[in-house]
Parts: structure tokens; C-alpha cells; sequence
């Protein structure tokens, strides 16, 4: 004859409160995959996109060529 488990009051309250936890941060974040913390990208890496040229010093000589070049070309 096998013997019964006895479930500990303590490990069903972990897994309660585990459980209470994730749903709270599904209700927070949504569904599927977020990372809790991103990489860090140098200044110095190149991006064509358009939200990074704006952030082109007006003090470095290639800001005033890259502005000319933009108002001729239509």
C-alpha cells in the first residue's frame, strides 16, 4: 500500500502566490515575450533610420553637409 503525500500548507501558498504573480504581469505587459533588460547600443553604431538622424550634433562638419544634401534632393 502506497503512502499518501501530505501537502504542506507553505508550498501551495509559493504556488499561489507565484501564480497571482504571473497573471499580474500578464495583465501589466500583455501577451508573449518582453526582456526585463535591453543591450546597450554604442553612439557610435550607424543607423539609416530616420528617428536616429535627427540626433546629428550641429557642431561636427558632416551635420551641415547632411542638411545641404537633404534640401536639394526632393
Amino acid at each position: 500500500m502506497k503512502k499518501k503525500r501530505r501537502h504542506d500548507g507553505v508550498t501551495d501558498a509559493v504556488k499561489a502566490m507565484r501564480k497571482g504573480n504571473r497573471e499580474a504581469e500578464m495583465e501589466l505587459l500583455g501577451p508573449g515575450f518582453h526582456r526585463k533588460h535591453s543591450i546597450h547600443k554604442s553612439a557610435n553604431i550607424y543607423t539609416r533610420k530616420e528617428k536616429h538622424k535627427s540626433k546629428i550634433s550641429n557642431d561636427s562638419p558632416c551635420a551641415s553637409l547632411f542638411v545641404l544634401r537633404k534640401r536639394n534632393v526632393k
